[in-house]
């Protein structure tokens, strides 16, 4: 495995801020993706950008930032690190996040109550996103309990070979403030429409905000969901994708914890390796906020749950800025890219030396091809990947 790291300057003017880079291949031309940015100017304003990244040009457009409501006088605001999804079976890309309400009287009362899972579809061959659309959710959940807030932001889904879709989410449950329980819905998407079929087991963790920000992922018959506490990372496994056992804490396979904590972890799956990408304490980074940089990568024992430390590398190394909101793409069989966006605090020094904030992207290229992106044609497991 080699890794390769470099950046997309995407800035027109200074920012603090650029959450949630994630791409997507842009079918059908293999030789590009479509990747798309956050930029947070304020807790009120949220933008949402795109750009082709291909033969060294950056196209930008905004997309959607607020859809009609059904009540008068409100909007809809596709919002939450929003990760892009690519079908095989029908060409298209769709986006998925969360949807909240606002007032447009008041500009920045956003109503939690009425979040929403949202989506808007991308049609490659004509170059247009449809609006803003809200999936269909029970309103109870196995307990019978009301399902409050249902969101998908930050991540990390798996499509299944029928064309199905694995989409993990966190809901609320009543009583329970800013405590969100996470599960794994199985949804069908027939190129338009996203529809829920039924969800699996409701993982809780009653401590400060519960478990959020769930990442699904397969590997060699099994999915793994990694999930985020304010104290702690936490991972579980199951073999039909949204049934699992019992969550336990991620931890070094010496039986030490990892130490990341209060921010998302991703996976990245070879076909014969399972990788986790993540943040920790502990890497002489006390003064990063949330100790969100530098991204780490490992192996992860599939049987132990647990990450190997002996495999450890920096990712993209610490530069004063937080890389805590990423995300992870298969953008061929050879190669699956990390990308990042920089959040500099407004005292950095780098923002007063004129530096903005950049999307960077890791070019992780395999030395056999991943055959979890195509068809199976090894017989040996061991020869793909490389210890890192």
């Amino acid at each position: 495995m080699t890794a390769l790291v470099g950046h997309v300057g995407l800035a027109e003017e200074q920012q603090t801020e650029r959450f949630q880079a994630r791409e997507v291949r842009k079918p059908p031309v293999g030789d590009r993706v479509l990747l798309e940015v956050q930029r947070r100017e304020s807790a009120e304003a949220r933008q949402r950008l795109q750009a082709l990244v291909g033969d060294a040009r950056v196209l930008k457009r905004q997309i959607f930032e607020f859809a009609k409501s059904r009540e008068p006088g409100h909007a809809g605001v596709g919002h939450e690190g929003m990760p892009q999804v690519e079908t095989a079976e029908l060409g298209k890309v769709f986006q998925l996040g969360q949807a909240g309400i606002v007032d447009v009287a008041l500009a920045k009362r956003q109503y939690r109550l009425r979040e929403r899972v949202a989506y808007s579809v991308y049609d490659p061959k004509i170059g247009t996103w449809s609006g803003l659309n809200l999936m269909e959710m029970p309103r109870r959940n196995h307990q019978g309990e009301l399902l409050l807030e249902p969101g998908t932001s930050c991540c990390q889904w798996c499509e299944l070979p029928d064309g199905d879709i694995l989409l993990p989410l966190r809901y609320r449950r009543p009583g329970d403030k800013h405590i969100h329980t996470s599960t794994v819905a199985l949804c069908g998407f027939d190129g338009k429409t996203l529809r829920y079929r039924k969800h699996g087991t409701e993982l809780n963790l009653l401590h400060k905000r519960g478990l959020g920000e769930p990442s699904i992922a397969h590997f060699k018959g099994h999915f793994f969901l990694t999930l985020r506490n304010d104290d702690g990372g936490w991972v579980t496994h199951g073999t039909d994708g949204i049934h699992f056992e019992p969550i336990r804490e991620w931890k070094f396979d010496d039986g030490k914890p990892l130490g990341s904590y209060n921010t998302q972890q991703h996976w990245v799956a070879h076909s014969d390796g399972l990788l986790l990408v993540y943040t920790r304490r502990g890497a002489n980074n006390d003064h990063i906020m949330r100790h969100r940089a530098p991204l780490f990568i490992a192996q992860v024992d599939p049987e132990r749950l647990c990450v190997i430390r002996r495999t450890e590398r920096v990712l993209i190394p610490e530069d004063g800025a937080c890389l805590g909101n990423f995300g992870v793409t298969e953008v061929s069989p050879s190669e699956t890219w990390v990308t990042v966006g920089e959040s500099l605090p407004r005292r950095s020094k780098r923002l007063k030396e004129g530096s903005r904030p950049r999307v960077i992207i890791a070019r992780i290229r395999w030395s056999k091809p991943n055959r979890a992106v195509l068809p199976a044609t090894s017989n040996d497991p061991q020869e793909g990947i490389q210890a890192l």
